[in-house]
């Protein structure tokens, strides 16, 4: 079978997709010995190049593995030990990030990143599990979260995620929820005092697995972090 179709039959199951992960596996730890294994699966899954049914399916988990996609993440990250500052210009849909960490702007080094549209909201985490934080936007009008996966600092169209979580007007948030070293997606409707997190990592609502929390009091905004 060849589906992509690039000249080349498609070998599938276990004894064939073994072999090349743990290369690719091995090849992102040389490059980044910092990460973690649930780094290792995240970088490996969200570069994979996908195959039949959009998204993960029963035929061919997340898709093709990637390697060069992959490493091109491990190998380039800062592996800052600390969060650096930065803001969002909305009306323009512009990142400023202080890269230097020197707390003040520095031209020609730190990052303008042109992201989003006019009127999305910011959010930046560990999109990718190789230990920076990487930018994204929500789109509170529709609900949908635009996430820079492969660090581009620019959207990457097929690489870099959308998802659909939350309501129209929610507030978006993102964190750790389950504790496997990368950031994930959440909401908070203020209109209720209630945070949606999305704890399984699959970029959608899952009922029974998903977290709800009530916290705050009426119009109060989201915060995250490990305190």
């Amino acid at each position: 079978m060849d589906p992509e179709p690039n000249g080349f039959p498609n070998f599938f199951g276990t004894s064939a997709a073994a072999p090349h992960a743990a290369g690719a596996a091995a090849l992102l730890l040389e490059c980044n010995s910092a990460l973690t294994p649930d780094g290792v699966y995240n970088l490996l899954e969200s570069t994979a190049i996908d195959m039949f049914t959009p998204g993960y399916d029963l035929d061919t988990g997340y898709g093709l593995v990637n390697a060069v996609a992959a490493a091109n993440i491990a190998c380039t990250s800062t592996g800052n030990a600390q969060d650096l500052i930065g803001t969002y210009w909305p009306e323009a849909g512009q990142f400023y990030l202080d890269i230097d960490g020197n707390n003040s702007w520095t031209p020609g080094v730190d990052i303008i990143a042109n992201y989003g549209a006019s009127g999305d909201l910011p959010v930046a985490g560990d999109w990718n599990g190789d230990g920076d934080d990487e930018i994204g936007v929500y789109r509170p009008g529709t609900g949908q979260f635009f996430l820079d996966v492969d660090e581009s600092n620019g959207w990457t169209p097929g690489v870099d995620a959308v998802a659909r979580f939350g309501a129209a007007n929610d507030l978006p948030t993102a964190g750790d929820w389950n504790g496997d070293g990368d950031d994930n997606i959440g909401v908070y409707r203020s209109g209720t005092r209630q945070f949606f997190l999305d704890s399984d990592e699959s970029d959608s609502w899952t009922p029974g697995v998903d977290t709800i929390a009530n916290y705050g009091t009426l119009g109060l905004m989201p915060v995250a972090g490990k305190w």
